[in-house]
């Protein structure tokens, strides 16, 4: 059996461990029908964005969670449309996957994908995010010109 002061100091030193790490965290949206993905950093900026011509009817998307590591924020997540290619991502703070390519961070942080033809193609924006409030950033990225030919506003 258990004593109550047991109990306590390991729910205790449970709760200090978690609160040890650095939970960082990403999300998607649907944007006029389309998906979007990205990434937030601990300070609640906008680590990268995906933005993509998939229809958001029916698809599977996971921005994705993983914890401050030594090396800086990381991600890893999917976009699963019903019909389609898929999309499979990981990022860490210099650089991003995509289905297989790698891509620096240093030239851009925002990607846009388009799947004509049921062929991927990933284009890297040289446009770079600014710092504040992640979802004021994201609004700004979605209003560029390259991002409204594939999200155009209804």
């Amino acid at each position: 059996m258990i004593k109550p002061v047991n109990f306590i100091l390991v729910v205790s030193l449970l709760i200090s461990l978690i609160s040890c790490s650095e939970q960082i965290g990403g999300g998607s949206r649907s944007i006029n029908s389309k998906v979007i993905t990205f990434g937030i950093k601990s300070d609640k900026t906008l680590g990268f964005i995906i933005c993509s011509d998939i229809s958001s009817i029916g698809t599977i998307s996971s921005g994705g969670t993983e914890w401050k590591g030594h090396d800086g924020s990381a991600w890893k997540g999917y976009i699963k449309p019903l019909e389609g290619p898929s999309i499979e991502y990981s990022a860490s703070s210099k650089s991003m996957n995509i289905n297989g390519n790698n891509y620096d961070f240093n030239t851009g942080r925002i990607f846009i994908i388009t799947t004509e033809n049921s062929k991927i193609s990933i284009s890297q924006m040289p446009n770079e995010i600014k710092d504040g409030d992640y979802k004021k950033e994201i609004d700004r990225i979605i209003s560029l010109k390259e991002v409204q030919k594939i999200i155009p506003n209804k």
